[in-house]
């Protein structure tokens, strides 16, 4: 239900002596959402401000596509270069957008770089452990989440050569290094997927209505030559259907800009998606701009403001 993702606000408005105003203008606007909604990107958003303007505009989360797997940032051993993901979090920073770290490790041995392939044993334990703990002391508090293993259920690349305990090893030593990170197994398909605008919108609405799901991204990191199952946008930043549906929903989960007037009770009431809120408010002369959050609850959340 989407009143989990809401919440009712009442709004007092007294003068100096505590008596309450009726008649008080009031206007609030939402500046930014608790909910996390945001795509991939890649190295394709650096130098390209189009790109970040076209993202920053829409969400609030994002996840690397490929810059921090351990086949881009250590293709060969003890060559580690973290230049491209450090530039990128310096957008995320500078946006106010929180990031996923995505992956430490993909179970499927394509995508394993060959010098770890090679190893075996004592020497892939230490690799494993020195991956966990270079990246993430590198990158220590800068992610909310961090998908540990990738595609686990379909591959099992390191329970093979490492025993049936490797995994929860990945996710001690990952837990050790970023206590305040959550830690996930990513996957693919697992319970649906969609290459079509309608049937994207209707994922989305499961996905954001389910009390269960805390926020969502999708995997449209933008390339010359595409996408990796969709687009949002073209090349030019003109949106393509589903950019339509996704810019619709954007729209719809978030609080428009609220106008009213206290009531006889010196109150004014909304109800309002969970955020950050700016709010403005006039009595004759008399004028006060606020902010407030508006966190999740069942109660409805009360904000005096004398005038």
């Amino acid at each position: 239900m989407l009143l989990t993702l809401k919440r009712a606000v009442t709004i007092h408005v007294s003068d100096e002596r505590g008596d309450k105003l009726q008649g008080a203008a009031i206007n609030i606007e939402q500046v930014s959402k608790d909910f996390p909604f945001g795509s991939a990107i890649a190295n394709t958003l650096l130098g390209n401000l189009p790109y970040q303007n076209w993202f920053a505009k829409r969400f609030n989360a994002a996840v690397f596509e490929n810059e921090l797997k351990w086949y881009a940032i250590e293709p060969d051993q003890r060559q580690v270069n973290y230049t491209i993901a450090d530039n990128m979090l310096e957008f995320i920073r500078a946006n106010q957008i929180i990031a996923r770290g995505h992956n430490i490790f993909w179970e499927d041995p394509k995508y394993t770089p060959q010098w770890v392939r090679d190893l075996t044993g004592p020497e892939l334990q230490s690799a494993v452990n020195l991956r966990i703990q270079s990246l993430m002391n590198k990158y220590k508090e800068e992610s909310i989440h961090w998908d540990v293993s990738n595609e686990m259920l379909h591959f099992d690349f390191y329970e093979q050569r490492l025993g049936p305990n490797a995994t929860l090893h990945f996710y001690e030593i990952a837990h050790m290094s970023d206590p305040l990170a959550t830690l996930f197994m990513n996957e693919f398909n697992v319970v649906e997927t969609c290459n079509d605008a309608i049937y994207l919108e209707e994922v989305l609405r499961e996905g954001f209505s389910h009390p269960s799901v805390n926020g969502i991204l999708l995997w449209t990191a933008l390339h010359p030559n595409g996408c990796y199952q969709m687009c949002l946008t073209d090349n030019n930043f003109q949106n393509l259907p589903a950019g339509d549906t996704v810019d619709k929903l954007l729209k719809e989960w978030q609080t428009g800009e609220v106008q009213g007037q206290t009531n006889e009770h010196g109150s004014y009431s909304f109800y309002g998606f969970l955020g950050e809120y700016k709010m403005n408010v006039k009595y004759n002369n008399r004028r006060v701009n606020s902010t407030f959050s508006l966190c999740g609850g069942d109660e409805t959340k009360h904000y005096n403001i004398p005038l």
